[in-house]
């Protein structure tokens, strides 16, 4: 009987022991609104764009506007000009945090609008729906990008995947006029090597 509660007891042990190992791998809590992509077993993902700016773009922070669209078709606004930024901390497994953390709603619909860099300057009155931009890529020198996203409430239990692009959002151009007095007629202007436009509405 001692040695049949003792095996109980190791078997106990010896359980208790693995749940507490798996519960230290990162996971992402299905009622945590989260961005990025779920990691892999024991490794952490963070991919929102899918080329070579990865490094550079995890490097400043993102902006995003988010709704949540009840069951009635009322707009409540969760997110407002909320900045995410990139973290090596395992407490943010999917690689992106921000502050403070928001919860899905139990249902309804959601949409994403964000936009990177952060610090690019919004103009008048800013939401889910609607963006409107100022950045000038000639002192920064990145191209600024935007993400739109819609999804179910609880997103099928997986983080939001903002999908981002590059944006063409404004060119001017400026001619030089001569000292001298005289007449120019313009007759073609061509754009080369540039994105496909993203537009921002």
């Amino acid at each position: 009987m001692l040695r049949r509660t003792y095996i109980l007891c190791i078997s106990i042990i010896a359980l208790l022991a693995s749940c507490q190992k798996a519960s230290n791998a990162p996971s992402v809590d299905e009622n945590v609104i989260a961005f990025g992509t779920v990691p892999a077993g024991n490794t952490r993902a963070a991919t929102l764009i899918n080329n070579s700016d990865e490094e550079a773009f995890r490097a400043e922070p993102f902006s995003v506007y988010g709704d949540w669209i009840d069951t009635r078709g009322q707009r409540h606004e969760v997110f407002h000009d909320v900045w995410v930024s990139y973290t090596t901390d395992a407490k943010a497994p999917t690689g992106w945090i921000y502050d403070p953390i928001q919860h899905w709603q139990q249902a309804g619909d959601y949409e994403f609008r964000a936009y990177w860099p952060a610090s690019s300057v919004v103009l008048g009155t800013a939401t889910a729906r609607t963006l409107a931009l100022e950045y000038n890529i000639l002192q920064r020198n990145d191209d600024m990008m935007v993400a739109y996203v819609s999804c179910p409430t609880k997103n099928n239990g997986q983080p939001v995947g903002l999908n981002f692009h590059h944006t063409l959002s404004a060119v001017a151009v400026k001619f030089q006029a001569p000292d001298t007095e005289c007449e120019y007629r313009l007759k073609n202007l061509f754009f080369t090597s540039l994105n496909s436009p993203c537009f921002v509405t």
